[in-house]
């Protein structure tokens, strides 16, 4: 029969036995999770989100973990996966979003079950991790699901490899132009090196000093500090992003990256120069019947735009829009490339016709391929709807103020097609030199599109645009007898084209694009067709 020494012994035994299993688990699943989930230092939340279950296991695992009483590798691993674990669940619990700064209490207020205890993300990072071991080296593998951070790692942080693992990251952070940035006699760091500061201080006496330990080109101590504003956008890895792998390369594109739906980050600069010409020959009447002109009229317009991203998480964009426009009448309805003489006769005359601020907004924190722009255009020019009192110059834009409002939605249909939906809102108010009513018109838009690499995308596109007139008008003969009355809210006029194009990814800023339509039906409105190109450079 088993004594008391015995069976305490055995209980000792099976209970060092079972914690070391405890901790054993733990660190392999969460390295089996990194493994699965983390793509290029992003995280592929989508799949997370689809199945929670490997997550939710290690939650379970974090919150009963067997600490040790003692200050070592075992519970310093465990504390930064834990940080990093719980970082990507908060996230999933209030998935989708454009930045954890959406969440209201994300790192100070919402509490999680770890062993035993109840914290915050900011209890772990500061008052056990920072105090208690001292160490800068956290600063780049604790990862707060922004892409300001070092990159998260597809690896667990193992106790019997951590202080290899943690001398990897450092180096590989300091030795990282995106990270450290270095031009001419400044140098531009992180907000992590101003944050926690003391830390570094403590450690070698000021930021510099430390980031010179890892750096394999020391960086003079004369060099100008500044800090770089930190990008809060989520860290995020999506299949519909696109990686494309060309030549062994993983490449993200912006032209998959940034499509209409999606807005800017703090600080990036978006311009594009939109060139469109339309051509006919022919209109169509109020029964759709087509009827051929005896001269060909063309229209060409560039519109200019520029946007400028003011919101950390992604969510506000602000800038303006510049329209010029040309017209030209060939009575020998000969080419449309005319229109390019930019010349002034009674058949053609060019201006800049109308500017005006605009806004771009993601108006739902958890539907981020969800976004509105809105733009209000101001006429700059005279005697744009008619001729002038010599009759001499054709009809080139519309002498109103125009408000145009588009709302952006687009869905990715796997990692090769993408459908992008646009409906407008644009509204034309009359003016005292204007000679049309004040109307509304309604275009919907659908473009799909097809991913076959990085830099390529083919897309096929279908627009139909009413018009409804928002005053009442009555017109009349030359004998000044009543024709034709219009009422609010009347269709006078719409038209539908369809067609299509690509977009090329010049480089990693600049994307070029092409595409052509031909308008199939209308009412009161144009048979003719359009080309256009556009230039689009996001820096």
């Amino acid at each position: 029969m088993m004594n008391k020494t015995g069976i305490i012994i055995t209980i000792i035994f099976f209970s060092a036995l079972l914690n070391l299993k405890g901790q054993t688990s733990f660190f392999g699943d969460a390295d089996s999770f990194f493994k699965k989930y983390v793509i290029n230092g992003k995280i592929n939340y989508d799949l997370i989100k689809k199945d929670p279950s490997d997550l939710k296991g290690l939650m379970k695992q974090i919150e009963n973990f067997p600490l040790t009483d003692q200050i070592g590798d075992k519970n310093k691993a465990f504390y930064i996966n834990t940080y990093n674990i719980l970082v990507i669940n908060q996230v999933i619990d209030n998935y989708p979003i454009g930045s954890p700064q959406e969440v209201p209490g994300f790192f100070n207020k919402t509490k999680y079950p770890v062993a035993g205890s109840n914290y915050t993300l900011n209890h772990i990072e500061n008052e056990i991790l920072r105090p208690v071991y001292k160490d800068p080296r956290f600063h780049f593998v604790l990862v707060c699901g922004a892409l300001g951070c070092p990159p998260i790692t597809n690896f667990a942080y193992l106790p019997e490899k951590l202080d290899e693992q943690l001398e990897n990251q450092t180096l590989l952070a300091l030795n990282d132009n995106n990270f450290v940035r270095i031009a001419e006699n400044k140098v531009e760091l992180s907000e992590i090196f101003r944050w926690y500061e003391e830390d570094f201080v403590e450690a070698s006496g000021n930021s510099i000093n430390y980031i010179n330990k890892y750096r394999r080109e020391a960086i003079p101590q004369s060099f100008n500090v500044s800090f770089y504003t930190y990008d809060w956008a989520l860290n995020e890895f999506k299949v519909e992003s696109a990686v494309k792998v060309e030549e062994g390369k993983s490449e993200v594109s912006n032209i998959f990256a940034y499509t209409p739906s999606k807005l800017l980050k703090s600080g990036q600069v978006e311009m594009q120069l939109f060139n469109n010409l339309y051509t006919q020959q022919a209109y169509r009447d109020g029964n759709r019947e087509k009827i051929n002109y005896n001269s060909r009229d063309t229209y060409f317009g560039a519109l200019f735009y520029a946007l400028y991203g003011i919101s950390k998480s992604a969510r506000v964009n602000v800038g303006f829009d510049l329209n010029m426009k040309s017209v030209f009448t060939d009575a020998s309805q000969g080419s449309p490339l005319g229109v390019f003489r930019f010349d002034k006769t009674p058949n053609s005359r060019t201006a800049v016709t109308s500017i005006g601020p605009k806004v771009k907004f993601q108006p739902l924190n958890n539907v981020s391929n969800f976004s509105v722009q809105s733009a209000f255009w101001i006429p700059v020019a005279k005697d744009l709807e008619a001729v002038d009192s010599n009759n001499e110059y054709p009809w080139m834009d519309y002498h109103m103020y125009t408000w145009w409002n588009q709302f952006f939605f687009d869905k990715s249909l796997g990692s090769d097609w993408q459908i992008f939906t646009e409906a407008d809102l644009m509204f034309r108010f009359k003016t005292k030199n204007g000679n049309i009513p004040t109307h509304m018109d309604v275009p919907l838009s659908v473009f799909l599109s097809w991913f076959p690499s990085g830099k390529v995308t083919l897309y096929s596109q279908l627009q139909y645009s009413p018009r409804f007139q928002l005053a009442k008008t009555t017109y009349s003969d030359e004998n000044g007898n009543n024709v034709n009355t219009i009422d609010p809210f009347d269709l006078v006029s719409d038209y539908a084209h369809a067609g299509g194009g690509l977009k090329y990814q010049l480089t990693s800023n600049l994307n070029l694009e092409a595409s052509s339509t031909y308008f199939f039906t209308s009412k009161n409105g144009g048979a003719g067709s359009t080309f256009n190109l556009g230039i689009r450079i996001i820096l």
